[in-house]
């Protein structure tokens, strides 16, 4: 058991507040779970991982939807089977505000210190964050938070209200701050002891306080690495 959920079912319902999937990924093996999402695993075997996605569906903590289309449905056994064993793999599951209130009462974040990063092009990355001071904080440690350098020599600041963040889309913000900066040195990534893929720490980000420091903002209610 972890917090008041045992543990399969916290690792499932963090990974889908952060980002909704295809359905039949979840499925995966261990090694191609942590090469996809470099958070652990659920440790769940076929019968397990059915029977718990088909209760977090009916309790209403996540839901799903074809591919393409914005009607939500619960699926029954016999389509969450088609998925899993990779007959379907048009459905995209995904967390709810239910699961994601679910999920804040155990994690409780700190919203204003929240961010999502996307790359552009081959120059320009997208910066949100959920407070003014923290989009500033990822700027000033860059090569620490996101292992690019960025040009700080020019910053401009647009004030969202509201923010709807990309990856959690359960969660609505009163306000964000978005920016698009500059950056060289595009972060490299290697294949780690346990097979998992992990990106290579900028010099001045060894200091495992540091990282702690500066990416921290929840607390994962499955004991991965801080979220």
């Amino acid at each position: 058991m972890t917090a008041q959920l045992p543990y399969g079912e916290a690792w499932l319902l963090e990974a889908l507040a952060f980002s909704p999937c295809a359905l039949w990924r979840l499925s995966y093996n261990e090694r191609d779970m942590r090469d996809w999402l470099n958070r652990g695993y659920h440790g769940l075997g076929p019968q397990e991982l059915r029977q718990t996605l088909l209760r977090m569906f009916q309790a209403g903590d996540i839901e799903a939807r074809p591919r393409d289309d914005v009607a939500r449905f619960t699926p029954t056994e016999t389509q969450l089977e088609e998925a899993l064993c990779r007959r379907d793999k048009t459905t995209i599951c995904r967390c709810t505000a239910r699961g994601g209130a679910r999920w804040e009462a155990l994690a409780k974040p700190t919203w204003s210190r929240y961010f999502e990063s996307f790359y552009e092009d081959d120059d320009t990355l997208e910066i949100t964050a959920g407070s003014r001071e923290r989009l500033l904080e990822l700027v000033a440690n860059s090569q620490t938070i996101l292992s690019v350098t960025v040009d700080k020599s020019k910053l401009d600041i647009e004030c969202i209200q509201p923010w709807q963040p990309v990856r959690c889309r359960w969660k609505s913000l009163d306000v964000g701050y978005r920016s698009l900066v500059h950056y060289s040195d595009f972060p490299k990534y290697r294949r780690s002891d346990d097979g998992s893929m992990v990106r290579e720490p900028a010099d001045d980000s060894q200091d495992p306080w540091s990282q702690a420091r500066y990416i921290h903002w929840a607390t994962s209610i499955c004991g991965e690495d801080p979220v």
